[in-house]
């Protein structure tokens, strides 16, 4: 049977325990494994935002969205 050097079996234990981490964590993202909340994000499906009426502030009044136009050079341009 043949016997590695010390250099290429370093680099072979490292490449296994790179590989474990990263099928641990991808097992754990499919569900494959239970995770004690950790991995999990909470991602809500809609956020509830007020009407613009009780939305505006003082002294500031609401303008619309930009447009999806692109902006035109100014006159001077060259």
């Amino acid at each position: 049977m043949a016997h590695l050097k010390t250099g290429p079996k370093i680099i072979l234990i490292i490449l296994l325990v790179v590989a474990f981490v990263f099928g641990l964590r991808k097992a754990a993202e499919l569900g494959w494994i239970p995770t004690p909340g950790v991995m999990k994000a909470l991602v809500p499906e809609k956020a509830a935002l007020p009407d613009v009426k009780e939305a505006m502030v003082q002294n500031v009044d609401p303008i619309a969205l930009p447009s999806s136009t692109s902006a035109a050079a100014p006159p001077d341009w060259p």
